[in-house]
């Protein structure tokens, strides 16, 4: 189980990176620095970090799918960035949490869809 949720967790890393390039342009270190303009990205985003840090991971991403604006770039950042926090979680944290690896890779599809991404759906049905 460990070697598959390792390999899971890497190439859930590597759609995160591919996609912060694709779509901004940048690394994923410059993104996670850059400060967040629109007000209702800002909240949500604080939102959600105060949620993932007590553990609410379901409830974080619920609030998230629930705020989203599919016409906001920022929000998608907000998004990416939120599967990038939920990645870094152990297996250990995620099961007590009761929100198992693979349900960062549905979101990122999810996610996809809202924002008509249809590259994303392709690559992640790969990892399957």
């Amino acid at each position: 189980m460990y070697f598959k949720d390792d390999w899971l967790l890497d190439r859930i890393a590597e759609l995160i990176d591919f996609l912060v390039k694709i779509l901004f342009n940048e690394d994923l270190l410059y993104l996670r620095d850059q400060e967040l303009i629109e007000e209702d990205a800002i909240r949500l985003d604080k939102d959600l970090k105060d949620l993932l840090s007590v553990g609410k991971f379901s409830e974080a991403e619920d609030i998230l799918f629930d705020n989203l604006d599919s016409t906001s770039f920022e929000h998608l950042k907000v998004a990416i960035l939120f599967y990038n926090r939920l990645n870094k979680f152990t297996e250990r944290e995620l099961e007590a949490a009761n929100f198992p690896r693979r349900e960062i890779l549905d979101g990122l599809a999810d996610i996809g869809e809202i924002y008509d991404l249809k590259f994303i759906k392709p690559s992640i049905d790969k990892l399957k």
